[in-house]
């Protein structure tokens, strides 16, 4: 009779048990954002690592932040913690944002690896000696005017929306006009969604733009983060994040390293809907849970 009774004991426990690790909560996914340099960031989720803009270095001046050279150098051959990336966005030429030798050594060194990017980056690229290595993991985009289209890439959802780059104007030599020289700029925004995560990276898109965010709709989307130029802390730029951004973080970029600490005192400005999130220093991570 003991014997039984013990028995009993021992499946009760076991059954409680098992009930227990049943009951247990799945563990929550994440995604971990490292701040590269100026708009590079690399997005890390459960089955991809993907990189914005962080494929640049050896610029003049100290205007941006721009990667080290032993972190180009991880980031160019594939080394931890930039080992398994499977895609990368280049949202425009512009040597604080691309690299072209660079670029294609990453892509040598990183055969998984596949690009997407405007047509006048894919046009630098192809000035290359080994542009016919890589060329068939690039993924050129002509964006007119008004460009919006949507691709599956290495099982990412990516959406590339034509933006226009901020103003720069210089004085015509031969007119005296002064001149847009950014004008004719592709700069592409990138929506992507990796493992259930929405991402927003408007490279040097402008607050002036505000008919592209409009015609784009992307006040339908909402994104985990949304990364912007620190111009949309101008008057125009306050409107459209009101208006058209829906985000649970906010992460202004293109900060000048001397401003960083002003910027990083700011609260959630311009409103509590998000949180604002500024990376002070490079390679600092932001952790965001599902």
């Amino acid at each position: 009779m003991k014997g039984r009774i013990f028995i009993w004991l021992i499946i009760l426990l076991v059954a409680s048990s098992i009930s227990v690790i049943a009951q247990k909560p799945a563990a929550k996914e994440k995604s971990i954002v490292t701040y590269v340099a100026n708009e590079g960031f690399m997005i890390e989720t459960k089955k991809h690592k993907i990189l914005f803009d962080g494929i640049f270095g050896n610029i003049k001046g100290d205007w941006c932040d721009q990667p080290q050279d032993s972190i180009l150098n991880k980031m160019i051959n594939g080394t931890a913690p930039f080992n398994h990336i499977d895609l990368v966005f280049v949202s425009h030429y512009h040597s604080d944002h691309f690299n072209q030798k660079m670029v294609v050594d990453f892509l040598k060194n990183n055969s998984k690896a596949f690009l997407v990017c405007p047509e006048q980056v894919n046009t630098a690229l192809k000035k290359n000696s080994d542009y016919s290595i890589v060329s068939g993991r690039i993924n050129s985009l002509k964006p007119g005017e008004t460009f919006d289209s949507s691709m599956t890439i290495n099982n990412v959802k990516v959406r590339a929306m034509r933006i226009n780059h901020g103003s720069y104007f210089l004085k015509d030599s031969v007119s005296g006009e002064f001149v847009n020289i950014h004008k004719n700029v592709e700069n592409l925004a990138y929506l992507i969604e990796p493992d259930g995560f929405s991402f927003l990276h408007a490279g040097d898109g402008t607050p002036g733009d505000k008919k592209h965010f409009e015609d784009y709709k992307t006040k339908n989307v909402k994104t985990d983060i949304t990364f912007l130029d620190r111009m949309f802390l101008n008057t125009q730029g306050i409107d459209i994040i009101k208006d058209f951004i829906k985000t649970r973080y906010l992460v202004y970029m293109h900060i000048e390293p001397a401003n960083k600490k002003s910027y990083k005192a700011m609260r959630n400005y311009p409103d509590d809907k998000f949180k604002l999130f500024i990376f002070e220093n490079m390679m600092d991570k932001l952790e965001i849970v599902k």
